[in-house]
């Protein structure tokens, strides 16, 4: 069967990432794939392109933070609204937070706009977002409803991941790490730098 998908997630470095760090998290380890999930400013891209390999796939998303598309000018594929195939997966992505003030320079969405871009989206196995999932109130009570600001997640995620039910999903945002299953879906809340793994299919 062979070893797992080795990963290398990067959720809001906030420009505190660098080669140092990164050799000392991987210790030679070989990673297949690294996913951006948001708020990663050029430093901590510069960081991982100088440690990971330049055959090694690198997609994701940007932040709320993120002034501008920092992926791209660094050749990072851009997941946002699309899917591309990697390992036998289809990975698809949205970018961005909830819309919790009125600015140009960030980038966030409404709750409305999240499930048109969503809706629009096919199945994916893997999603990769900056922001978590938000439920209906009569599916998770109260609780998921009074979350309110920048904090207050999407209804587009959610409604994708009832609707399609994907393998994983990886986000940032919270500035925490943790882990959840709900709707058939592992659900994994990403920090800084981490390595985590995926069924080799």
């Amino acid at each position: 069967m062979g070893r797992r998908q080795r990963i290398l997630t990067i959720a809001d470095g906030h420009g505190t990432l660098t080669p140092k760090k990164l050799k000392r998290l991987l210790r030679g380890r070989v990673i297949d794939a690294v996913f951006f999930l948001g708020d990663n400013y050029p430093k901590d891209i510069e960081a991982v392109l100088t440690v990971v390999p330049p055959q090694v796939p690198k997609l994701g998303v940007v932040g709320n933070h993120d002034m501008e598309d920092y992926l791209s000018r660094y050749g990072v594929m851009d997941l946002h609204g699309r899917t591309i195939s990697l390992f036998g997966y289809t990975i698809g992505g949205f970018e961005g937070a909830a819309k919790y003030r009125i600015s140009k320079k960030r980038i966030m969405y409404t709750n409305k706009q999240s499930e048109k871009i969503l809706g629009k989206m096919p199945y994916c196995d893997i999603l990769l977002t900056h922001d978590r999932p938000r439920f209906q109130r009569w599916l998770l009570g109260n609780a998921d409803h009074e979350i309110c600001g920048v904090h207050s997640g999407l209804t587009g995620i959610g409604n994708y991941i009832r609707a399609h039910h994907p393998k994983y999903l990886f986000f940032g945002h919270y500035h925490v790490r943790f882990i959840c299953f709900m709707f058939g879906t592992l659900m994994r809340c990403c920090f800084r730098a981490q390595i985590v793994y995926i069924k080799r299919k």
